[in-house]
């Protein structure tokens, strides 16, 4: 059995960093799938700015290729370090099981 992944990019990327992408994606989809990665087709797509649109207008445009370009961004963006996990609500502590009663014979 196979496995394809169809990846669209924001933009040009270099031919290395695309080498890197579809290596750790084979990688990870090969040992996730527990497939020989050589089953693993990989598709990359890299798409213009301006052949991105919101609301009826392409990113190229003005204000409004200002909003496009930064969502489209953040869509894509890593959190980085501890600073990025403080917006996150705090997690409340597990509660520990109530003991069980010994049963009397």
């Amino acid at each position: 059995m196979a496995a394809v992944v169809k990846v669209l990019l924001c933009g040009k990327r270099p031919v290395e960093t695309k080498r890197r992408l579809v290596a750790a994606i084979a990688g990870a989809v090969a040992d996730t799938l527990a497939l020989p990665s050589a089953e693993v087709t990989i598709i990359v797509s890299e798409l213009e700015r301006e052949n991105w649109a919101k609301g009826g207008t392409l990113a190229t445009d003005s204000a409004a290729g200002a909003a496009v370009r930064q969502d489209v961004e953040a869509f894509f963006r890593k959190p980085v370090g501890p600073a990025s996990r403080s917006s996150l609500p705090a997690k409340e502590r597990p509660r520990k099981a109530a003991a069980k009663s010994r049963r009397r014979q």
